[in-house]
């Protein structure tokens, strides 16, 4: 908004230092690139160029980009859509970029030509025209790129890339309340054994095999962390049948990992609870893989959670 001081201050900059307000001072920032859009046409959002050039932002320099077009070019190898889903996050940023009923602060990484960026978008309404959106679009790679590492190493586990227990406590809170909600508890069978005869290095290899064969079967509902030692846990949105497939496979998959220097089958033992109230649910299926231990270790055993 102009306040009185502008065009004194606009006349001060020219007439003493030869700076020109717009050119030099509000639109000279060469990591931004500032468009407009009419919003009359909702499907094909058409952003044109104020000032900047579209190679700032990882595209070839032209003097208009559909707004499709750096959505199509969306990351959606990045950490945050690992912890919260990749279809979700896209999609949650999808949509607040294209809600104009307020003013948008938002950032995302994109990969264009082998290139990727963290762009981060300013939006706000034109105050004289109902339909005029004006769009900021600034590189901000360098600081987004340093707080995404941040983010993957606190929800990460750095043995075996499996999601840790920060994430699980995040996902616990976002699917408990969903039909076929499960539990899967896990631990290895006789794990100390295994450290004490062949070291720390063999068993962190045993560690990062079982963590590969538990991804192999990861999707949007089915989620897998290591909550430290051999223990992992499974957060998991499926029907009773589909469940106990997947914990009979991950029995039968932990006894074909072969790992050189060890002459022995790794094992593991498994408590499945499924969710009725989701009470403490976790504690629930880690007292049914005790029980698996006590009757012998090596298979799971399942449960419905009494309300």
């Amino acid at each position: 908004m102009l306040n009185k001081q502008f065009y004194k201050t606009t006349k001060k900059l020219m007439d003493t230092y030869q700076l020109d307000v717009m050119a030099d001072i509000l639109l000279a920032r060469d990591d931004m690139v500032i468009f407009y859009t009419d919003r009359h046409n909702a499907e094909e959002i058409l952003l044109e160029v104020i000032s900047g050039n579209l190679n700032t932002i990882g595209f070839e320099d032209a003097p208009q980009i559909r707004l499709q077009t750096i959505f199509d070019a969306f990351d959606y190898n990045n950490k945050y859509g690992e912890i919260n889903g990749k279809s979700e996050y896209y999609h949650h940023i999808y949509d607040q970029v294209h809600d104009f009923s307020s003013p948008k602060d938002i950032s995302f990484p994109i990969i264009h030509n082998g290139i990727r960026k963290w762009l981060r978008f300013n939006i706000y309404p034109s105050k004289k025209h109902d339909s005029i959106s004006i769009f900021s679009i600034t590189d901000v790679t360098l600081l987004h790129t340093q707080e995404e590492e941040t983010f993957g190493k606190t929800h990460i586990d750095s043995l075996t890339k499996l999601l840790n227990k920060y994430a699980f406590d995040h996902h616990y809170g976002k699917y408990y309340l969903l039909p076929g909600f499960h539990v899967m508890y896990m631990d290895l069978d006789d794990f100390k054994d295994v450290n004490d005869r062949h070291g720390h290095i063999v068993g962190n290899l045993c560690l990062r095999a079982v963590a590969d064969l538990l991804k192999s079967f990861e999707n949007d509902m089915i989620h897998f962390y290591r909550l430290g030692g051999d223990e992992f846990i499974g957060l998991l949105v499926a029907s009773d049948d589909d469940i106990k497939i997947l914990a009979t496979n991950i029995i039968e998959g932990v006894k074909h990992i072969r790992i050189n220097d060890i002459d022995r089958t790794l094992t593991l033992s498994m408590g499945v609870m499924k969710a009725n109230q989701s009470d403490d649910l976790a504690r629930k299926a880690d007292r049914l893989m005790y029980e698996v231990k006590r009757m012998g270790k090596n298979r799971f055993l399942y449960d419905v959670e009494t309300v």
